[in-house]
């Protein structure tokens, strides 16, 4: 107590006993300790409180508490003792009060005062007071309060902090990193910060962070550096981290915050994407481009537009661009440019097309856009003006307008409707000639467009089927096919016609059909009435017979024989009275008389047919029927016996609902009246996809949802077709649904159906057909898609018309025939004119033959080839030159040749090939012996095959010329020939995917080369 108190006995006025209290208080409270008297003036202070205020007791001792205290908290003090003064009593308690004390360094340091007043028989003596430093409880509060403020930031922060110790331990983590890395704050805290490094990032990090923590050596910025991260599930990110350091407690602690950068490097990397796009279409050479000010004011023009005057970039930078010489002063196209400006200036596309001239006078066309370009608020920040020169395409057009007038020039001679169509069941036409028209009744364009198809509304549905397997036959085996059936013109009329062509893949590796179809109706008329004939006495069970004009018998059916139980070889040639008897015969001939005289219009007769038991009563309606040059008749016997006739019928209408059941190529359901399901058709469960056709009564019908096929909604069950058509109501407009099949497809089906009703009109069941036309509505949204494929038919309709022209070789064969027996019949009688005007027919006649055989092998190229397989064309040649032996021995001809590789192709063709490449060669040799040599040479995945000559050579105009169809350089008497070798040689390296082509000069021979995809196991 001594230590921290010293004082003397008077400064407590002799009481010993307070003074030994105040001793023993000091001794044990927790902060300094003072006494005041009862003028609030300094008695005692202990060490703790001059060292808290910073002065020596002599100092403080008889000063006022406000020594230490400033003013205000003084006055409170006093106040409060002046309280307890009032009201003071032996239990007076001690009281607290904060406040700030001024130490003799001038310093204020908070500090909280624990006041007890002393006193002594009810009188204050004066007043302990116990002094507390609350300064470093108020800085722990402040640091509490900024820890807290510290954790919401760090909570509500998007991107991550994390403070790690020297050991790069994580100690705090935010929430943030969950979206960002994949891990709770929790899964991280204690783990090492390289969790969230790649592997060679972490091994860095670990050596750089001893380096710093040994040396003070920072190898990267902490404020700002951007290194990958690596999340929960793997993936690599990029991050833009700054890292700070703060020392706590003795320890290092380094505070991280970790920003995910993913989406700017996307947008850095669309931007640059945007720039390289915009930098390479302003470079394209083949496009003219400009940059304007929203007020047509020229920013900038790419070289490319710059060629097309004379003038520099300088020159027409600032300038409208209306007035810059681009448009020139002839052409007055100036105004439509600004006007095209201020469209676009308003933010309007706008496509343009303009003839100029050239400052050297020569005409060019451009065709381009206008095209604004808008700002985030959709304003015009500038224009972008792209065009191309188009006077090519033009040239091309205007001689492609040309091709097509020569074709259909051809087409309409070609006797019939060329055609080109998808090979489909629809058979979507993709191109129709003019013949249309009169053929079918229907504009050409209607069947192009798809308004009219021809597999569904022009095609019969009975010849549907079997077209459609005799045209896939043929494509199969790359055959032309020749079909006939049947078609309904748009006046209704039925007629027959016979299509024959062929199917070939186009450029997109579709199978097309192209052909010619041809209207037959009047020779089939007379095969009709035939057919038509031959069916009535094959098919009905009704006994059929037809007489000639002297009552014999022509020809029978089989039920006419079965009702006479006799066999029809017996019958045919027999007199009709062995099986009707003499006075039948009469009666039949009579009225046969009546018929053709018009008194009559019955034609019916109640006979007995003569059988080896008893006869038969049977009705007989006949009608007379001419026959060559004379009349007969055509009868049909019915047996009116009536357990023979019911039995007949009932076999005959099971067994034809049994077969149109089971051929019809559409769906048939057939319902009860109460709507119960008793028979399905294969078709009906392959369009639902399965057995659903169980159904006991209309209420079950909800268990295979339909719905209407052009709104959407469901179609309850007694409203489906054949709740309808069992409750008697003929569905004669189909009702069109949308349904989920068996398989999990949706399908569009087409129901149509009719009640049966028996003899009182009471419906007795339904039925219901069905039809799949999911891919005619497919079909119908691509039909659309036809006409930017028309270019591509156009092309192909000139190679039909080649393969049409096998046509011609029958009538040519007739021309050879009879010029032959002309020559062998009138020769002789001929004078010297004659026989040579004949020689000259025989020779045109037979150049006519080779021509079209040419063509035709010209055009069988894609369609009769066979599979491009590994060919060795060592052995290919050495057949050819077999070929060729005695050729080759005529003109006295050296061929040599390098080893020759293996390659993909076709090997009759590459035969072909060679053949006509090595007869061109010997053919155009010169006076001297040919000289040919052979060389091949790798290219990549391909062979260039060279074929030279030391023949008479060719101009160089003339080297494209020669591999055109019917093209010739000399006439016949020069050199034989058809004109077509070297465009059949250039079609089969066409189809091999290579190319061919001649470097010649005049006199100084040819060379001819090709190029072939080299085979897989070709070194």
């Amino acid at each position: 107590m001594s230590e921290r108190v010293e004082t003397s006995d008077a400064d407590w006025n002799g009481d010993a006993e307070a003074l030994q209290q105040f001793r023993a208080l000091v001794a044990t409270v927790d902060g300094g300790v003072c006494r005041l008297d009862t003028d609030n003036r300094f008695v005692a202070v202990d060490d703790d409180f001059r060292e808290l205020v910073g002065y020596e007791r002599d100092e403080l001792r008889s000063e006022h508490v406000s020594f230490v205290l400033p003013e205000a908290d003084s006055e409170r003090l006093e106040e409060r003792l002046a309280e307890r003064a009032a009201t003071i009593d032996r239990r007076a308690e001690p009281f607290d009060l904060e406040a700030t004390v001024r130490t003799g360094g001038g310093d204020s340091t908070p500090c909280e005062l624990r006041i007890g007043p002393l006193t002594d028989d009810g009188e204050l003596q004066g007043t302990i007071v116990v002094v507390r430093d609350v300064g470093e409880r108020l800085r722990r509060r402040r640091r509490d309060r900024e820890l807290e403020q510290y954790r919401a930031i760090t909570e509500a922060a998007s991107d991550v902090i994390v403070t790690v110790d020297g050991e790069s331990t994580i100690r705090t983590i935010n929430p943030a990193v969950e979206p960002v890395f994949g891990y709770e704050p929790d899964e991280l805290v204690g783990e090492s910060l390289t969790t969230l490094m790649p592997d060679g990032l972490a091994d860095r990090h670990r050596e750089a962070l001893a380096r710093y923590l040994d040396g003070g050596d920072r190898t990267l910025d902490w404020e700002y550096v951007e290194l990958p991260g690596v999340r929960a599930d793997g993936t690599e990110i990029p991050l833009a981290v700054s890292f700070s350091e703060v020392e706590y407690e003795g320890e290092r602690y380094f505070t991280g915050i970790i920003r995910d950068v993913s989406e700017r490097e996307a947008r850095e990397r669309e931007l640059h994407r945007k720039e390289r796009r915009y930098e390479a279409v302003f470079e394209d050479p083949n496009i003219l481009v400009g940059l304007l000010e929203p007020d047509g004011t020229v920013l900038d023009i790419n070289g490319t537009a710059m060629e097309y005057i004379d003038a520099d970039l300088a020159d027409v930078t600032g300038e409208p661009f209306w007035e810059t010489p681009w448009w020139g002063e002839g052409d007055d196209v100036g105004g439509d440019v600004k006007r095209w400006t201020e469209r676009a200036a308003a933010g309007e596309y706008v496509d343009f097309e303009a003839d100029l001239t050239h400052s050297d006078g020569k005409q060019y066309t451009l065709n381009g856009y206008f095209r604004p370009v808008t700002d985030d608020d959709g304003d015009v920040v500038s224009i972008i003006v792209s065009d191309r020169d188009v006077t090519e395409r033009r040239e091309y057009e205007r001689k492609l307008e040309e091709r097509e007038r020569q074709l259909s020039t051809l087409m309409d001679n070609v006797p019939g409707m060329v055609y080109r169509c998808r090979n489909e069941r629809g058979w979507p036409m993709e191109f129709v000639s003019d013949a249309c028209e009169a053929l079918t009744g229907y504009e050409s364009d209607a069947l192009e467009r798809g308004d009219v198809s021809w597999g569904e509304d022009v095609m019969l549905d009975e010849d549907r089927q079997k077209t459609y397997e005799t045209i896939q036959q043929a494509a199969d085996e790359v055959e032309t096919f020749s079909v006939t059936y049947r078609i309904e013109t748009a006046e209704g009329e039925w007629r027959w016609v016979r299509d024959y062509g062929r199917s070939v893949v186009d450029n997109d590796g579709d199978l097309v059909v192209e052909g010619i179809i041809a209207d037959i109706t009047e020779r089939k008329e007379r095969e009709r009435e035939l057919e038509q004939y031959r069916r009535i006495v094959e098919t009905i069970d009704e006994g059929v017979y037809v007489l000639d004009g002297e009552g014999r018998f022509v020809t029978v059916n089989e039920a006419f024989t079965s009702m006479l139980g006799a066999d029809r070889e017996s019958l045919i040639g027999a007199h009709a009275s062995v099986a009707f008897g003499e006075e039948q015969v009469s009666k039949g001939d009579d009225l046969q008389r009546e018929l053709l005289a018009g008194e009559t219009d019955v034609a019916e007769l109640e006979e007995r047919l003569l059988t080896d038991d008893e006869p038969i009563p049977v009705v007989s309606r006949f009608r007379p029927l001419e026959i060559d040059d004379d009349v007969g008749r055509v009868g049909v016997v019915r047996d009116i016996t009536d357990r023979n006739r019911r039995k007949r019928e009932l076999e005959r209408y099971a067994e034809q609902l049994e077969t149109l059941f089971d051929v019809l190529p559409v769906g048939v359901v057939v319902a009860n009246a109460d709507g119960e399901i008793v028979e399905a058709n294969d078709v009906a469960q392959e369009i639902w996809g399965g057995d659903v056709f169980d159904a006991d009564s209309v209420d079950e019908y909800a268990r295979c949802p339909v719905r209407w096929a052009d709104s959407g909604e469901p179609v309850a069950p007694e409203e489906m077709t054949p709740a309808r058509v069992a409750a008697g109501e003929a569905v004669a407009e189909p009702d069109v649904v949308e349904i989920d099949a068996g398989d999990g497809t949706e399908r569009i089906v087409e129901l149509e159906g009719m009640p049966i009703r028996d003899e009182d009109g009471d419906v007795i069941r339904g039925v219901v057909t069905m039809s799949d036309i999911t891919e005619r509505i497919e079909r119908e949204r691509r039909l659309e898609e036809l006409v930017e494929r028309l270019e591509e038919s156009n092309e192909r309709l000139q190679q039909f018309a080649y393969a049409a022209s096998h046509d011609l070789q029958e009538p040519l064969r007739m021309v050879s025939s009879y010029l032959q027996l002309i020559e062998n019949r009138y020769g002789d009688d001929l004078d010297a004119d004659g026989r040579e005007f004949l020689e000259f027919a025989v020779d045109g006649a037979e150049r006519m033959k080779a021509m079209i055989e040419g063509l035709l092998e010209y055009s069988r190229v894609d369609t009769r080839g066979d599979p491009l397989e590994p060919v060795a064309l060592d052995a290919v040649l050495e057949e050819v030159l077999a070929d060729l032996q005695f050729t080759i021995e005529e003109h006295d001809a050296e061929i040599r040749s390098e080893p020759l590789p293996r390659v993909d192709g076709d090997a009759d063709q590459l035969r072909q090939l060679f053949q006509n490449l090595l007869d061109n060669a010997i053919e155009y040799s010169g006076d001297e012996p040919p000289q040919i040599e052979i060389t091949a040479e790798r290219r990549g995945d391909e062979w260039t095959v060279s074929v030279a000559d030391e023949g008479i050579g060719l101009e160089v105009e003339d080297q494209e010329r020669i591999f055109e169809v019917f093209q010739r350089l000399h006439s016949r008497d020069e050199h034989a020939g058809t004109g077509i070798g070297l465009a059949l040689c250039e079609r089969i390296v066409e189809r091999h995917g290579g190319e061919i082509w001649v470097d010649a000069e005049p006199d100084e021979g040819a060379t001819f080369s090709f190029t072939l995809p080299a085979a897989d196991d070709a070194a």
